[in-house]
């Protein structure tokens, strides 16, 4: 399981710092949430996106995360989470379309 909170898909945000949150929990854990990393791209890594920060987990299964948007990357992108489980080894992902703005 792996959710992101905010922001919602089509949601605007702003260049400079941005705080985003969620959930993550790989069911084969036996303890805790299995996920040891959430890397946070803009636009997928795979198509040349780059990597705007990383989550910090905490209790119940949540991450938070402050990033920095740069402030030439305005108009439409997406935000891409790429969560990794410690527990299986496989990577989750989610992605958010969202519209940069100055």
């Amino acid at each position: 399981m792996f959710d992101v909170a905010n922001p919602s898909p089509g949601d605007t945000i702003h260049v400079g710092g941005y705080t985003l949150e969620g959930t993550a929990f790989d069911k084969a854990a036996q303890s805790g949430s299995g996920i040891d990393r959430i890397d946070i791209f803009l636009d997928s890594r795979d198509s040349g996106g780059m990597i705007i920060g990383e989550a910090s987990l905490g209790p119940d299964n949540m991450w938070h995360a402050t990033t920095s948007i740069p402030s030439n990357q305005t108009g439409l992108h997406a935000l891409w989470f790429y969560a990794f489980s410690s527990v299986t080894g496989q990577e989750l992902t989610v992605s958010v379309p969202v519209t940069v703005a100055p």
